[in-house]
């Protein structure tokens, strides 16, 4: 059975085609990104001088990490093809190799993952 290669190959292929410093990684099926995002995590990257900054929300009084919605430095591009070639897959732990820095997020909506219309009905009614 063929490995499946994840969201760390989507990232990397986004990383091989950037002209800028910086890639802005979120899922196509969350409707609600917006720019706030960027700004914040550029901010996050930059004060921690990390190389990766990803989301995290508080839920029920536990914290959910949103690896998938990152900024990370183009620069780090080799260094992913590597550790895809060992056929490791888990973003989080390749993440945790970079220093990366989680970034807290007090709304919620804009992780929201939409994969139906019934979802996406029962999100616009809250």
């Amino acid at each position: 059975m063929p490995t499946i290669p994840g969201p760390l190959a989507g990232i990397a292929a986004a990383l091989h085609v950037a002209v800028t410093d910086y890639v802005l990684i979120a899922p196509c099926d969350a409707p609600f990104v917006d720019e706030r995002l960027c700004v914040t995590l550029i901010q996050a990257l930059r004060a921690a001088n990390a190389g990766i900054a990803y989301a995290a929300t508080i839920e029920h009084g536990e914290r959910i990490a949103h690896p998938v919605f990152a900024l990370l430095r183009v620069s780090l591009a080799a260094n992913l093809d590597a550790w895809l070639a060992t056929g490791e897959r888990k973003v989080r732990v390749w993440y945790a190799r970079h220093s990366a820095v989680e970034m807290p997020f007090q709304d919620n909506r804009a992780f929201y993952n939409i994969n139906d219309l019934q979802q996406l009905a029962d999100l616009e009614c809250r």
